[in-house]
């Protein structure tokens, strides 16, 4: 993976989601999976006392972390937290 944090870093301060160029090998795909599920995790800890009972959306884990929203819903839902929403 590499530099991939810093890249996610700079389409975050740009405003912007980012993801990596596609198509992925295996190797590739296991290590932004483990990135993703790393960063994922970690916003929702650290914003879970500050939620107090309110919801997280992809649309804002996408702002929050520079994360294009396919990419964390495609997480969440390897992780068991989202089910897959047609629409």
């Amino acid at each position: 993976m590499g530099g991939g944090g810093k890249g996610y870093l700079l389409t975050r301060q740009e405003g912007q989601a980012g993801s990596p160029e596609k198509p992925l090998s295996d190797l590739g795909r296991l290590s932004y999976l483990a990135y993703w599920r790393s960063v994922i995790l970690e916003y929702l800890h650290a914003a879970r006392p500050a939620r107090r009972g309110g919801g997280v959306s992809v649309r804002g884990l996408s702002r929050a972390t520079g994360m294009c929203p396919h990419d964390i819903a495609a997480t969440l839902q390897q992780l068991h937290m989202m089910d897959r929403q047609d629409g």
